[in-house]
Formats: structure tokens, C-alpha cells, sequence
């Protein structure tokens, strides 16, 4: 397992372990082989979409919280640094997770500063 999927284990048990509801994002182009045998390609999420969409419970709504999963060392690429931008810009929340311990710092945080 690379050490992102370790990190993306990690995240996604403790949303599980926590009730919070999330999906992973896939992104980029696949090919797709037809019945007749033809290929075709088709696109998934846009590039530089986060790795995870949570949704984080809050009062009468729910806060859309985007989680980039990253090594230790790794670092966003200019087209999720945009994505990240674009996002908050929309009143979203964007973490970039080297650990779960990064996700529940943040969700610490939230809930701290909205009383729950």
C-alpha cells in the first residue's frame, strides 16, 4: 500500500468512525472498451479535484468539506492548488491530510468554533 493510501484508510475510517458522510473523487480520463469492441475515452471529475468530499454536519446544513490526501512529503499540484482556491472562494472548506490526526485537528477546530 503506498503511504497516500495508507493516509486515505486512515481519513476515511475515522469519517466512518465519526458518521460523517463521504465519497472519494476520482479524477483524470479512463478508457472504456464497448460491447463492439470500440474505446472510447471518458472523463471523470476535473483535474486537480480533491481526493475526498465529506460532508461535515452542521446545525440545519451540512458544510462541504474537501480532503486532499497527501504523502509526508508531498505537495498540491498547480491545478489542485486552483481547485482549493476555487472551492473556498465558494464558502467550502479544503484540508490537505498527510494524517487522520490532520482531519480531526480540523474538525477540532469547526466544531469548537460552532459550539459542538
Amino acid at each position: 500500500m503506498t503511504p497516500e493510501a495508507m493516509v486515505s484508510s486512515a481519513v476515511r475510517g475515522l469519517l466512518d468512525a465519526e458518521h460523517i458522510f463521504h465519497i472519494r473523487t476520482n479524477s483524470g480520463t479512463i478508457v472504456l472498451e464497448g460491447r463492439n469492441g470500440k474505446k472510447r475515452a471518458m472523463q471523470l471529475s476535473p483535474r486537480g479535484t480533491a481526493d475526498l468530499l465529506a460532508l461535515v454536519p452542521h446545525a440545519e446544513w451540512y458544510l462541504p468539506v474537501w480532503i486532499e490526501i497527501k504523502s509526508a512529503t508531498g505537495k498540491l499540484r498547480p491545478e489542485q492548488e486552483s481547485f482549493r482556491d476555487d472551492v473556498l472562494s465558494r464558502g467550502h472548506a479544503f484540508v490537505v491530510a498527510r494524517s487522520s490526526d490532520d482531519v480531526l485537528d480540523w474538525l477540532r477546530r469547526f466544531r469548537k468554533l460552532h459550539g459542538r
